[in-house]
C-alpha cells in the first residue's frame, strides 16, 4: 500500500511539474514584451542593428541595446536612434573598435534597456537568416544564434590563435541528399579568421552520438563552399538514438568540434529521411533542425498489425495480418512485393517468403504459408530463434524490414505449436511474443520440466527428490524412456549413473551411496555436476539438473558431509551454478591434515598474509603482475602466489619465491592464516576449502583484481551474489566504477579506479610486426565437439581464415595472421582444419602468453574478448566480428555496445577484410575518434596501476 502511495505521489508530482513548465513556456512566448530584430548589417567598421519596439517605446529618449551574460552582467551597451519618426524601428550602431570584451569565449544575450526595465530581443518573422551569420571585431568572432523561444544571442569566440578559445566556425548546411549508399552534403563555411597553420589541417563532417561513437568523412572546401560525402555501410548508423552534426578539426593531436547549422528557411523546414538496412534490422535515419542546429535521430523500423492470426495444419502455418489502409505506406504502391522475413539470431541470415495481399475497403490483409521444414529439422541442444519482419524489396535488391509487433501474439502461440520426433528426441516449432511483444519463432527440444525440490542425507546415502515431466501431450503419450541421474566429473568426464524411481508420472526420488562418490574423485579439488538422462528407443536427452527455488550465492554451501577411508578424508559441498544447477565441490585431505585444519582454524591470526592468484593453472594476468610487483618492491611482506603444481606457468612465479601449490599442506596452512585473498576471478580458485566454512576467510580482506574491463557481457560478480562479497573491487575508469556501483550493488568506497595490474608492463618491449591477431571468444553453449562443428561460430571463423578475400589481402600487404582459438576448440582445429596458407599460423595454447601476442601483433580481430581493451590501451586498431550479438548478449549487456567496443564493428567476412585493409592503410593506427572515447575505458594511462592497487589493499580497513 505504501509503495502504491509513493508511486501515485511521484506521478502527480511529474504531472504538476509538466503543467508548470507548460505555463512558463506559454508566458515566455506570448505574454512577455520583446524587441523584434528586423535586420543586422555588417558595415566594415561597424554593426547596425534594426529592432522594432512597441509604440510606447518608439520615442523613448534613452533606449539602449545591451550585450550581457545569462546572469545579467553587462559587457556592451549602445544608445539607439529612431531614424524615422513615424516608425517603431530603432537603429543601434556599434563601432567594432569599441567592442571590449574579456579575452575568452562566452555567450552574450541581447536585450533592450528602457530606464530600469530590460526587454529581451527576439527575431521578427521577416528576419532573413541567410543574410547574416556572424561578424568579426578586433578580438572576437560573434556567431548569431537563437533559442527555442526565438530569442537572440551571440556565441563569442576569442581570436588569439588558439583553437580552445573558439566556440564556432560559421557554417550553413544548404543541402543534404541521400543517394543509394551515401549521404551528400553541401553548404557554406567561413574560415577567414583562422591562422594559416590551422587552415592546413583536414576538416571533417562528423555525425556523433553523445557517448562519442561517430561517423565522419573529409570535407572538400573551395573558398567559402564545402561538399562532403558519407559512404554508408551496414554498421554506419546501427545504433539507435540521437546524433549531432559537427565540423571536426584535428589540430596539435587534439580534436575540436563545432556545431553545424541550417539557416536557409526552406532547408530548416525540410527533413532528410532514408532507410538503412543493417545486418540485423532496418534503421530509419531522420534529420531535424532545432533552433538552427541540425540533429539526426535513428530508430529500428517496426510495424504493428491491427490483427494477426495463425492457422496450422501439421508442419504448415498460415500467417495472416490485417492493417487499416491509412496506417502504413508500404502497401500503397501496387508494384511493391511484400515478404515475410525470418532472421536467424545466431547467424543474422534471412529467409524470405513472399506474401499475398487483399484489399477490402479500408483494410489490407497480407498472408502467407510457412512450412516449418524449410527451417531444418536438425538435432540441437539449444533453442534456435528467428525474429520476424515484413520486408519490402528495393530497386537495389535490398530489403526494408519492419519488425512485427503485436500485443496479442502470445494468445495464439499454442495454435502454432508443432511437436514431432526427430533423431532420438522430440522437438517443436512455435511462434511467440518477446518481452516487448515482437513476433519471433523458436525451434527447440520439447519442453521438459525437471527440478529438485528436496535434498538430504540419510543412512550414508544422499537423496534427491523432485519432478520430471514433459509439457507436451504428444511426448507423454508417444515416448517411452527410463530416467537416470548421472554424476559427472567436470575435469575428466568420468561418471556414475543411478536409475530414478518415478511416481505419479512425474515425482522422482533417487538414493546415492556416499561411499561411491570417490570412484570419480581423484584430484585434490573436483567439481561434480548432476545430469538428468532420459534414455529410450526414440529418445536420448542429457540435461543439467537444478533447484526449482533457490537464492544464488557463489560462496553458499547448501549441504556438506564427509566420508573417510584409512588415509584420506573426502569432503563434499553441495552448491549451485548461477542458473540453479546443483553440483558438488569436493576436496581430498589426508586424515591428519584435515584434523589439523579444524584445530588451526580456531586459533586467531594476527599476521599479514596475502594470497594472490588467477585461474588455478595460469600466471599471466593481473594476479601475476600484481604478485611480481609485490615481490620486487616489498620482499619482506608475506605475499604468496597460488597455482596448480602442473601449470606450465609455475616456473614464471617460482623465480620470485613464495609459491603455494594448490592442495599442498603449506597452501592449506597459509590459507587458514591469510588476512587477504586477492584474485582475478572467484576466490574459490585460490582456496583449498570452501571459504565460508572458516572464520579467517570471513574476516579477511577480499579483493577482486578483475580479469579485464567490465561493460560487455553480464558477469556474475554482483555483490548480492555473495554472502561474503569483495571488500575491494578494482576498475579502470570512473565510468566503469559508476556501472559497478549502480548495477552490481557495491558502495562507492568499495570500488577503486586504479587501472588493471597488467597494464603497467604492457608497453615494455612493444615492437609490433606486420601481423594480425585473430582471437575469438568462446561460446558457453557449445559443450561438445558435435555442437562445435555444427555451430555458426565454427562456420564463421573457419570460413574467414579459409576465404580467398583474406588470402588476397595478406598477400597484397605482406601480412601474417596468428589464429589463437579458445583452448576448447584448439585440438579439433589442429587435427581437422588444414592451414593451407603459409601466412596463417595456428598459435597453440601455452606456446606464447596472451600478453606476448598482444605486443607482437599490429591489428586485432575478435568478437567480444576483453583482451581487446589491452590492444586499445596500446593505441592499436581492433576490429569486432559481431555475427551473433543477439545470442551472445541474450542474458544482458552491461553498457551500450558503442561505449566499450572501440573500433570497427562488422558482421561479414567481406566487411572484415575491408576494415583490415583500411587499418593497414592507416599504418596500423587506431581511428582518431577512438582517442576521444578512451576516457570512458581508461581514466589513467600510466605505469602506476600496481602501486595504486597495493596502497588501496594496504590501507583497507575491515
Amino acid at each position: 500500500m505504501f509503495d502504491f502511495a509513493k508511486k501515485v505521489k511521484r506521478k502527480v508530482s511529474r504531472k504538476l511539474k509538466t503543467e508548470k513548465q507548460k505555463t512558463k513556456e506559454y508566458i515566455i512566448n506570448n505574454l512577455l514584451s520583446y524587441g523584434e530584430l528586423m535586420d543586422i548589417k555588417d558595415d566594415d567598421s561597424k554593426i547596425v542593428f534594426k529592432i522594432k519596439v512597441e509604440n510606447k517605446l518608439a520615442n523613448h529618449q534613452n533606449i539602449k541595446l545591451l550585450f550581457h551574460t545569462k546572469n545579467g552582467e553587462v559587457f556592451q551597451q549602445v544608445k539607439g536612434v529612431n531614424q524615422e519618426k513615424q516608425s517603431n524601428v530603432i537603429e543601434f550602431i556599434i563601432s567594432k573598435s569599441d567592442i571590449l570584451l574579456p579575452p575568452n569565449k562566452r555567450t552574450y544575450h541581447v536585450s533592450l534597456l528602457t530606464g530600469k526595465k530590460r526587454i529581451r530581443v527576439r527575431f521578427s518573422d521577416s528576419f532573413v537568416h541567410e543574410d547574416f551569420q556572424y561578424f568579426l571585431s578586433n578580438s572576437h568572432l560573434f556567431l548569431l544564434r537563437w533559442d527555442r523561444h526565438n530569442r537572440v544571442f551571440f556565441k563569442a569566440s576569442y581570436l588569439n590563435g588558439e583553437m580552445e578559445s573558439i566556440y564556432d566556425i560559421p557554417n550553413t548546411i544548404e543541402s543534404i541528399r541521400h543517394e543509394e549508399n551515401s549521404i551528400k552534403f553541401s553548404g557554406s563555411i567561413y574560415l577567414n579568421f583562422l591562422d594559416e597553420e590551422t587552415l592546413k589541417e583536414q576538416f571533417f563532417l562528423e555525425i556523433r552520438r553523445p557517448n562519442g561513437y561517430s561517423v565522419k568523412t573529409p570535407m572538400s572546401i573551395n573558398g567559402n563552399q564545402y561538399t562532403a560525402n558519407i559512404i554508408l555501410e551496414n554498421s554506419s548508423f546501427s545504433i539507435k538514438g540521437k546524433w549531432k552534426f559537427f565540423i571536426t578539426v584535428y589540430h596539435d593531436t587534439q580534436s575540436f568540434r563545432f556545431p553545424m547549422y541550417v539557416r536557409n528557411e526552406k532547408a530548416r523546414e525540410n527533413t532528410v529521411e532514408f532507410f538503412l538496412p543493417t545486418h540485423r534490422e532496418t534503421m530509419q535515419f531522420r534529420t531535424k533542425v532545432i533552433n538552427g542546429k541540425i540533429y539526426a535521430h535513428t530508430r529500428y523500423l517496426s510495424i504493428r498489425p491491427n490483427n494477426i492470426y495463425f492457422e496450422r495444419e501439421q508442419s504448415i502455418v498460415t500467417v495472416t495480418m490485417e492493417f487499416t489502409k491509412d496506417k502504413i505506406e508500404i502497401f500503397n504502391k501496387n508494384e511493391t512485393d511484400i515478404f515475410l522475413r525470418l532472421r536467424q539470431r545466431d547467424t543474422n541470415e534471412f529467409i524470405s517468403i513472399k506474401m499475398d495481399n487483399e484489399v477490402k475497403e479500408d483494410v489490407i490483409t497480407i498472408y502467407t504459408k510457412i512450412d516449418y521444414s524449410i527451417l531444418g529439422y536438425d538435432a540441437l541442444d539449444r533453442p534456435r530463434r528467428w525474429d520476424l519482419f515484413i520486408g519490402v524489396e528495393t530497386i537495389q535488391s535490398q530489403y526494408i524490414d519492419f519488425r512485427i509487433i503485436n500485443n496479442d501474439i502470445n494468445k495464439y502461440k499454442n495454435s502454432t505449436t508443432y511437436v514431432f520426433e526427430n533423431q532420438r528426441d522430440c522437438y517443436f516449432f512455435e511462434f511467440y511474443g518477446t518481452r516487448y511483444n515482437k513476433l519471433s519463432l523458436v525451434y527447440s527440444r520439447a519442453r521438459l520440466n525437471k527440478f529438485v525440490s528436496k535434498f538430504y542425507m540419510k543412512d550414508h546415502h544422499f537423496y534427491l527428490e523432485g519432478q520430471i515431466y514433459f509439457e507436451s501431450d504428444f511426448v507423454r503419450d508417444n515416448i517411452q524412456y527410463t530416467p537416470y541421474i548421472e554424476l559427472n566429473n567436470r575435469r575428466n568426464m568420468e561418471a556414475i549413473r543411478y536409475q530414478v524411481s518415478v511416481r505419479n508420472e512425474k515425482d522422482f526420488i533417487v538414493s546415492i551411496p556416499v561411499s561411491e562418490f570417490k570412484s570419480i574423485v581423484d584430484e585434490f579439488k573436483e567439481i561434480i555436476d548432476f545430469y538428468l538422462i532420459l534414455e529410450g528407443e526414440t529418445i536420448f536427452r542429457k540435461v543439467k539438473l537444478g533447484l526449482r527455488e533457490y537464492t544464488y550465492h557463489k560462496d553458499k554451501v547448501f549441504l556438506d558431509f564427509i566420508s573417510e577411508d584409512d588415509t584420506q578424508t573426502y569432503e563434499y559441498n553441495l552448491t549451485t551454478t548461477p542458473k540453479g544447477n546443483i553440483k558438488f565441490e569436493s576436496f581430498i585431505f589426508e586424515n591428519k591434515v584435515y584434523k589439523e585444519m579444524k584445530t588451526i582454524s580456531k586459533i586467531p591470526q594476527s599476521n599479514e598474509v596475502w594470497l594472490v592468484g588467477e585461474r588455478p593453472d595460469t600466471a599471466q594476468d593481473n594476479g601475476y603482475r600484481f604478485f611480481e610487483y609485490c615481490r620486487n618492491n616489498f620482499p619482506e611482506l608475506q605475499v604468496y602466489y597460488v597455482i596448480d603444481g602442473k601449470s606450465p606457468d609455475i616456473e614464471k612465479v617460482t623465480a620470485f619465491g613464495n609459491v603455494l601449490e594448490i592442495g599442498s599442506i603449506e597452501h592449506i596452512k597459509k590459507s587458514l592464516q591469510a588476512s587477504a585473498f586477492i584474485g582475478t576471478h572467484d576466490l574459490d580458485y585460490i582456496l583449498p576449502f570452501k571459504g565460508i566454512k572458516y572464520e579467517n576467510y570471513k574476516k579477511a580482506k577480499k579483493i577482486f583484481l578483475q580479469h579485464g574491463v567490465l561493460g560487455r557481457k553480464n558477469v556474475p560478480y554482483h555483490k548480492f551474489y555473495y554472502e561474503y562479497p569483495f571488500d575491494l573491487f578494482i576498475v579502470s575508469s570512473q565510468a566503469e566504477k559508476d556501472m559497478v556501483v549502480e548495477q552490481f550493488g557495491y558502495n562507492e568506497e568499495e570500488v577503486v579506479v586504479t587501472g588493471l595490474a597488467r597494464f603497467d608492463k604492457l608497453q615494455e618491449n612493444h615492437h609490433p610486426k606486420r601481423e594480425i591477431l585473430l582471437i575469438p571468444t568462446w561460446r558457453e553453449w557449445i559443450n561438445s565437439e558435435e555442437n562445435l562443428i555444427q555451430s555458426s561460430y565454427f562456420e564463421k571463423y573457419i570460413g574467414f581464415i579459409q576465404s580467398q578475400e583474406l588470402s588476397s589481402v595478406l598477400e597484397k600487404y605482406n601480412l601474417k595472421l596468428n589464429f589463437y582459438p579458445h583452448y576448447r576448440m584448439q585440438q579439433y582445429i589442429k587435427d581437422h582444419v588444414p592451414m593451407n596458407n603459409d601466412r596463417i599460423k595456428l598459435v597453440e595454447f601455452g606456446e606464447k602468453s596472451v600478453q606476448e601476442l598482444l605486443k607482437e601483433n599490429s591489428i586485432m580481430v575478435t568478437d567480444y574478448s576483453s583482451v581487446s581493451f589491452d590492444f586499445t590501451f596500446l593505441g592499436k586498431p581492433v576490429i569486432y566480428f559481431h555475427f551473433d550479438s543477439d545470442l551472445f548478449f541474450a542474458n544482458g549487456i552491461l553498457r551500450p555496445i558503442e561505449e566499450t567496443f572501440l573500433g570497427d564493428i562488422v558482421s561479414s567476412h567481406k566487411e572484415l577484410v575491408i576494415k583490415i585493409e583500411e587499418a593497414v592503410l592507416r599504418n596500423f593506427k587506431e581511428s582518431p575518434d577512438i582517442l576521444a572515447r578512451k576516457s570512458d575505458i581508461f581514466s589513467v594511462l600510466d605505469k602506476s596501476n600496481n602501486e595504486r592497487i597495493f596502497n588501496c589493499i594496504k590501507y583497507l580497513r575491515k
